[in-house]
Order: structure tokens, then C-alpha cells, then sequence
């Protein structure tokens, strides 16, 4: 695969690799760290103004440990399976002109994006694994069936008119971009 090839042709010589080598080692790629880039990379919010340089600055391809870095592995991942459309959370969009760089010196697909806004605590803080965020065990640990959840999730994505009960496969038709909320979407206070 040529992608896997070109990143470890990097001599490492006991030190981390950074984007801005692998783009001068392919000549075709401007490295382009100071201009702004408009590039219409989110099918959900449309053309987005970035400028990499300022927002990730020259990442490392390879950690120090020898691992590939996370943007590297991410994009290399994507591209060999033939990943069309990336869904993610709008804490990730700045990371996403990073990301096309190095799917554009890697010679690979873009694939579309879409990034949601995050789901947050009732007071609006930020869930995830490290605050203890609620997983489906603990929903139904407090009596929140798997069809409430996914009632919930169906109406804060804009399937359903209100969080009702549901199936996974009643939402499928009912989904559309236009639909979803762009902002925030809180959990309800009886879920904690």
C-alpha cells in the first residue's frame, strides 16, 4: 500500500516524525502552513474556513514509542477501507483539515464529513468516558429500557417529533441532514 509505504520510508534515526516531512517527500503536495484553506469538507455544515497550521500545527506521524501518531493511523485506516463518510462529533472538526492534508499527500480519498454537536450533561457540561458518562448498562441499571435510549437518540437527531419508544430500524427512514440539530443536544435530568 503505497500510504503505508511512503510514512515508513521516513528514516526515524530515534526521533518523531511530523506532516510537514511526508509532504516534502511527495512533491506534488504543497505544504501550504500559513494559508488559510476553504475547504468544503462537512456535508452537515458546510464550507468550512481553516487554517491547519494554527489548529494542529505540524503533527506527528510517528510517536516517540515507534507507534504511528493518531492522525496518521486514522487516515491511513479510513482510506484502506474505502470509508465514504466519516460522523463524528464537532469537538473533532478542528482536527479535520489536518486529517485532508495528509489524505492529500497520501494520495488518498476524502471521504465526506458530518460533525455533530456533542452531547452534553443537563447544566451543559461535557460527557464522555473520563466524567463518568452514562453508558446503556447504567441507563438500564435506573429503568431506561434500550427502546427509551434509542427514542431519545432518534429525537435528538431529528427522527422523531418527540423521544418517544422506539426500534433502531424505525429510525432509519426517517433520518435526514437536514434534520439534525446543529447545536447541543442535552440528556435528560431523569437519565442521571
Amino acid at each position: 500500500m503505497r500510504e503505508v509505504g511512503l510514512a515508513a520510508a521516513l528514516p526515524s534515526h530515534g526521533r518523531r516524525h511530523h506532516l510537514r516531512e511526508l509532504v516534502r517527500r511527495d512533491a506534488r503536495h504543497e505544504v501550504g502552513r500559513d494559508r488559510r484553506e476553504e475547504r468544503d469538507f462537512s456535508f452537515q455544515l458546510g464550507a468550512q474556513q481553516d487554517d491547519p497550521a494554527s489548529l494542529t500545527g505540524d503533527p506527528l506521524l510517528f510517536r516517540r514509542d515507534g507507534c504511528f501518531a493518531y492522525h496518521l493511523a486514522v487516515v491511513v485506516d479510513d482510506g484502506a477501507q474505502g470509508v465514504t463518510e466519516v460522523v463524528r462529533g464537532a469537538d473533532l472538526r478542528p482536527v479535520t483539515a489536518t486529517q485532508i492534508r495528509l489524505q492529500e499527500a497520501l494520495d488518498l480519498p476524502r471521504p465526506g464529513y458530518a460533525h455533530l454537536g456533542m452531547v452534553v450533561a443537563p447544566d451543559g457540561s461535557r460527557l464522555g468516558k473520563r466524567a463518568g458518562a452514562l453508558g446503556l448498562v447504567a441507563l438500564a441499571n435506573r429503568g431506561i429500557a434500550p427502546a427509551e435510549a434509542l427514542g431519545w437518540l432518534g429525537w435528538s437527531l431529528g427522527c422523531l417529533e418527540q423521544p418517544v419508544p422506539c426500534s433502531a430500524a424505525s429510525l432509519i427512514a426517517a433520518f435526514a441532514w437536514s434534520r439534525v440539530p446543529k447545536g447541543d443536544i442535552q440528556v435528560p435530568v431523569t437519565w442521571f
